[in-house]
């Protein structure tokens, strides 16, 4: 059985829609509506140890650094023996509208948004339109050998495919 709502979630929910119905604007009304659609639930409540449901993002976060670390190999401070150096090395990157195109079609629909929040259907609709733009931007960017901090992030979601909780952790 899922817990109440907080009164004060359930009165700043209720103002909100009031202001929305007082806008009389489709605009807003659809951008509240997908945006609830839309949000990530994140993990759900974990069982800890004590067999007591885990709700807070960092105790969670915990319990799960706790069970990876249990369960991976401590660092034996002896590195592997691989060459350093390469023969090959990559010295030109060739990026066009039709590469853009294709990749932008590979994309999955029923995939959630990345870190910039873009959901993939729009790059979808607009690949014609912003493939030369972003080919211009990427070789730019390559040429002067720089990928921005901002796409080095991931969003990673762990998706619990079967068992319970308690035995994950």
């Amino acid at each position: 059985m899922c817990p109440p709502v907080a009164p004060s979630h359930t009165a700043t929910a209720r103002k909100t829609e009031e202001r929305l119905i007082e806008a009389n604007s489709l605009w807003s009304s659809y951008k509240f509506v997908n945006k609830c659609i839309s949000s990530r639930t994140g993990i759900p409540p974990l069982t800890n140890n004590n067999d007591k449901f885990v709700t807070d993002d960092y105790t969670k976060a915990r319990m799960f650094n706790d069970y990876f670390a249990s369960v991976g190999r401590p660092d034996n401070g002896i590195a592997p023996n691989y060459n350093k150096h390469t023969a090959k090395c990559l010295d030109s990157i060739d990026i066009n509208e039709s590469n853009i195109s294709v990749a932008i079609k590979k994309l999955k629909n029923n995939c959630t948004c990345g870190p910039d929040g873009l959901p993939p259907t729009l790059f979808k609709r607009l690949q014609y339109t912003i493939a030369k733009p972003l080919s211009i931007i990427y070789n730019q960017l390559f040429s002067v050998a720089f990928v921005p901090d901002e796409w080095k992030v991931a969003v990673i979601t762990l998706v619990h495919k079967k068992g319970t909780y308690h035995g994950l952790l």
